[in-house]
């Protein structure tokens, strides 16, 4: 998972959850779980508890009760904030005014993906701070520079070039602060001014429900034949050939079901 880990953070716990064995990579993932069990209606005990049997039953292969006790405490810490709420944001809702803004811009369509990408990431993260009682609307993106522009591009799926990676984003962002769109402020962030100039609009046209793949929905919307639906979860996906059906996430699981059914044969 890219955005979706941090945006569908339920769907994220229940996939993990369902893992046998996993790594040190958990750690980072301790305080979105202990959410979980907040959000399950645990409380400081039973969280403590719940934290323990899943590291000592999962981790195996590194996880010490002794050695890591701060680990689960922190976590622990974090989850009883009262900010501190699991978040699940099924969809983004596009507004025919939004499109009908990013249309009327002379660029490319690579940078109307990526001016259509920091349109949604700024609405999740909106999205976000209302469901953690934060009173606040900050159009802005990102904070921590090159590593903001990774996660804007991973969004975009599509095959860039090392070269636009390295350099070019940073070539694009300019162009839109030459234009007036954006404004890099000192702390790297980037400030939305472009989400100023479109119009409130409550038409709804259609919603972007996959937010590790922003760019497959735009897209999707204008027609592309180099887009269509995973057939089982109705995802967007590549459409790289016919034989591709689903996407990755249904193609494993396929894949498994598949293995259940040969191995009940032999037996």
């Amino acid at each position: 998972m890219g955005m979706n880990k941090y945006y569908k953070e339920k769907e994220y716990i229940e996939e993990l959850l369902k893992k046998n064995k996993l790594d040190t990579g958990i750690r980072g993932d301790l305080k979105t779980l202990a959410k979980y069990y907040k959000h399950l209606g645990q409380d400081k005990d039973a969280i403590e508890k719940s934290l323990y049997e899943f590291c000592e039953k999962k981790c195996k292969g590194w996880f010490n009760k002794v050695r890591h006790y701060k680990m689960i405490d922190n976590a622990i810490t974090y989850a009883l904030k009262d900010d501190s709420v699991l978040i699940q944001i099924e969809s983004i809702e596009v507004t025919k005014k939004e499109m009908e803004f990013i249309e009327s811009l002379k660029y490319e369509e690579l940078e109307k993906k990526i001016i259509f990408s920091l349109l949604i990431i700024n609405k999740l993260n909106n999205a976000r701070a209302k469901m953690r009682g934060i009173d606040s609307k900050n159009n802005y993106f990102g904070g921590s520079g090159e590593y903001s522009y990774k996660s804007l591009m991973d969004t975009l799926n599509e095959k860039l070039t090392r070269t636009y990676r390295e350099k070019g984003i940073h070539r694009t962002i300019k162009q839109f602060n030459d234009d007036g769109l954006t404004r890099t402020t000192n702390r790297l962030s980037l400030e939305l001014l472009f989400l100023n100039q479109i119009e409130e609009d409550e038409e709804t046209i259609f919603e972007v429900n996959d937010f590790d793949n922003i760019g497959l929905a735009y897209e999707y919307y204008y027609g592309s034949k180099k887009v269509k639906k995973c057939i089982e979860c109705g995802n967007l996906i590549r459409n790289t050939n016919y034989k591709n059906q689903y996407c990755n996430s249904c193609k494993i699981i396929k894949i498994k079901e598949k293995h259940v059914r040969y191995n009940n044969k032999r037996k």
